[in-house]
C-alpha cells in the first residue's frame, strides 16, 4: 500500500514503513512491468518494449502512476493500444496542473459507469477508510447500479464494479481487513476534480458568499462532523431542491459523540424532496419527526448510534427505501407496524439494539429483504420461526435471538433453511 499520508499508515496498523521517494529507472521498469504483464522486464514482449520504457520516463518514478498505468494496461496487449497511450494528448497538460496526467489516463479509460462511481469518491476526504458494503449499498441508492441481466442483483454488480476499481489500483486494501479499503490522496484529488459542480464536500468548498445558483446545481452534498452540527452551515441548502444527498462523515476518531442540530431535522429535510441518501448515524438523535415521510424518493436512510427510541410512522411512507440502518440505536424499543409498506426494502440493520425485543409479523412481507441483523423468536409475542421461510430472496446474514426458547415443532423443516443459510 502506498500514500502520502504517514499518519493513514499507522492509523491501519502498518508499524514498519518505507519511505519511497521516486524510483530509478530500472525499477520503475519493473514495477510496471510487473503490473502490466506480470513481468520483471518486456523480454517475453519485446514489441511492446520500447512503448513500455517511454510510458515509464514520463511518469517520472512514481510509483502510483507506474502502478495505475500498468493496470491499464494489462488488458491491452495490441502495439498500437501502447502506442497511442505514449502518444496521448494529456501528458502535454500545462505542468501547474495539480493532477498527474497518469492518472487522467487511467480515469479516461473507464467505463461511463465506473466514471460516475469513480466521482462519487470525491465526496469522502483524504485518507478515508471506506467500508466495502456500506458504499455498495450507497451506489444501490444513488441509482448507479443497474444490471443489464435478472439474474444478478444490484449487490452482485456493486461488488463487481467495486473489484474492477481494485484490480485498476485505484482503491487499495486496507491491511488485514478486506472488507475496508482507502484511496491513494493524488486520486482523491482527481476524482475531486472530474466530479465537477454537481458535487460538494463542505469541508472544501462551503464559503459564506456561494450563490445560489452554484447550490441549486448540487446533487449530491458530504460533510464531516464536528462536535456541534449547527444548522446556520446548512441553512442556505434549502434552495438545492435537487439534492439527492446529504452524508455525515466521521471526523477522525470514530467513537466521538456528535450533536445535530433539530433544526436540520425539522426544517431544512422537507426542503429537499428528491432526497435518495440520507445518513446521520452518531448524531444524538433522540427523536426523528414525522416530515421524514415526506422524503419519497428515499432509499437510504441512516440513523445507526442514535438514543431514538422508535420511529415515527410516517417512514412506512418511504416504499422506495432500500437501506434502513438503525444498529446501535440502544435505546429503540420498538418499529413501527406499517413497515410492511416498504416492498422494496432490501437490508435492514438493527444489531446492538438490546431493548427491541420483538418483531412485528410482518418481517416475512418484506420479500425483497437481503439483510437482517436481527431475529427475535421464543417467548409471548414473537416472530415463529417458520416466518424466516417467508424472505424468499435472502442472500446476506442473519442474527437469531432466543432460539434455546423457541419451541422448535417444525425441526422437519430445519433442512430448508440451512440451505438458504438461515441455520
Amino acid at each position: 500500500m502506498t500514500t502520502r499520508k504517514v499518519q493513514l499508515l499507522t492509523k491501519l496498523g502498518y508499524d514498519h514503513l518505507n519511505h519511497v521517494q521516486t524510483l530509478s529507472h530500472d525499477d520503475a521498469v519493473t514495477l510496471f512491468a510487473q503490473h502490466a504483464l506480470g513481468a520483471n522486464n518486456f523480454d517475453s514482449h519485446p514489441v511492446l518494449k520500447q512503448y513500455g520504457e517511454g510510458i515509464v520516463k514520463k511518469c517520472d518514478g512514481l510509483p502510483l502512476a507506474l502502478s495505475v498505468l500498468g493496470r491499464l494496461l494489462r488488458t491491452k496487449t495490441e502495439e498500437e493500444e501502447w502506442k497511442e497511450l505514449l502518444n496521448s494528448e494529456i501528458w502535454r497538460l500545462r505542468k501547474g496542473d495539480e493532477i498527474v496526467p497518469a492518472l487522467r489516463l487511467s480515469y479516461n479509460d473507464l467505463s461511463a459507469c465506473l466514471k460516475q462511481l469513480f466521482a462519487y469518491f470525491s465526496l469522502f476526504p483524504k485518507n478515508y477508510v471506506f467500508n466495502k458494503e456500506l458504499l455498495i449499498l450507497l451506489w444501490m441508492a444513488e441509482g448507479f447500479l443497474n444490471p443489464s441481466s435478472s439474474t444478478k442483483s444490484m449487490e452482485r454488480l456493486g461488488l463487481e464494479y467495486l473489484e474492477e476499481l481494485l484490480s485498476r489500483s485505484l482503491l487499495q486494501h486496507a491491511p488485514n481487513d478486506k472488507s475496508s479499503f482507502v484511496m491513494h490522496d493524488l486520486l482523491n484529488d482527481l476524482a475531486t476534480s472530474v466530479a465537477g459542480e454537481f458535487f460538494s464536500r463542505l469541508d472544501i468548498e462551503m464559503v459564506p458568499d456561494v450563490r445560489k445558483e452554484a447550490l441549486e446545481k448540487y446533487r449530491h452534498m458530504s460533510f464531516v462532523c464536528d462536535e456541534y452540527i449547527a444548522y446556520p452551515k446548512f441553512d442556505p441548502f434549502k434552495t438545492a431542491k435537487r439534492l439527492r444527498t446529504f452524508l455525515s462523515l466521521n471526523g477522525k476518531d470514530s467513537f466521538e459523540k456528535f450533536y445535530l442540530s433539530s433544526k436540520i431535522l425539522v426544517d431544512l429535510l422537507p426542503e429537499l424532496p428528491m432526497l435518495r441518501v440520507l445518513s446521520l448515524g452518531n448524531s444524538c438523535i433522540s427523536e426523528v419527526p414525522e416530515t421524514i415521510g415526506s422524503l419519497k424518493h428515499l432509499r437510504y436512510l441512516n440513523l445507526s448510534q442514535n438514543p431514538i427510541t422508535h420511529l415515527p410512522e410516517s417512514v412506512g411512507n418511504l416504499y422506495n427505501l432500500q437501506t434502513l440502518l438503525l444498529s446501535g440505536c440502544s435505546d429503540l424499543i420498538e418499529l413501527p407496524n406499517n413497515f410492511s409498506k416498504l416492498k422494496n426494502l432490501r437490508h435492514l440493520g438493527i444489531y446492538g439494539t438490546p431493548l427491541l425485543n420483538k418483531l412485528p409479523l410482518w418481517i416475512g412481507q418484506l420479500k425483497s429483504l437481503q439483510t437482517l441483523t436481527k431475529i427475535i423468536v421464543g417467548g409471548d409475542n414473537d416472530l415463529p420461526i417458520t416466518k424466516i421461510k417467508d424472505l424468499t430472496d435472502f442472500d446476506g446474514w442473519i442474527h437469531i435471538k432466543g432460539l434455546t426458547k423457541s419451541k422448535w415443532q417444525c425441526m422437519h423443516k430445519r433442512q430448508t433453511y440451512c440451505k438458504r443459510g438461515l441455520n
